[in-house]
């Protein structure tokens, strides 16, 4: 139950980390030294948003040439929190499944990843490119697949999100 906890209280903070900015803010300076400059000293956490940088400068151009999104603007306002709030709402629904928190837990923490969402997407357009976006940052493989899934998901006429614009 503890671990459960836990991991569902990482996934509430992961767009709310303090050093998120410092990555986008270096990636969109194409300065790398900055980021080292501003993180951590402790190797494991270097390590890591360093790792994140690569993988930016690996997603992002990928992402804005296949229309995913139109400007790095939007990237860095929507971040990846689509995924990571899918993330956190399936393990929620996990955790239930599992006895490891009651109905009444994963309501409350089902409400909090999508008031946590509405904080950085606010239509369904945002929150699937962030989902495309988030996805290519962790998975980093059949992106062309998702973004197509994504496309007919806002686009096609029997969708169910094609008449609806805000979440």
């Amino acid at each position: 139950r503890q671990d459960a906890i836990q991991t569902l209280g990482h996934l509430l903070q992961k767009n709310r980390d303090v050093y998120i900015p410092l990555l986008y803010e270096a990636y969109e300076k194409k300065d790398k030294d900055f980021l080292k400059e501003n993180l951590p000293t402790h190797w494991d956490l270097r390590h890591y948003y360093l790792k994140m940088y690569q993988r930016l400068e690996n997603v992002i151009s990928e992402l804005l040439l296949k229309g995913v999104f139109t400007s790095y603007a939007d990237i860095k306002r929507v971040k990846d929190s689509g995924w990571n709030t899918a993330r956190g709402s399936f393990i929620a629904r996990c955790c239930f499944d599992l006895g490891l928190i009651s109905k009444q837990e994963l309501q409350k923490y089902l409400e909090k990843f999508y008031l946590l969402l509405k904080t950085d997407c606010i239509t369904w357009q945002e929150y699937v490119s962030s989902y495309i976006f988030g996805r290519a940052l962790w998975v980093d493989s059949q992106n062309m697949e998702v973004i197509s899934i994504g496309k007919d998901l806002l686009h096609k006429p029997k969708s169910p999100l094609y008449h609806k614009k805000y979440l």
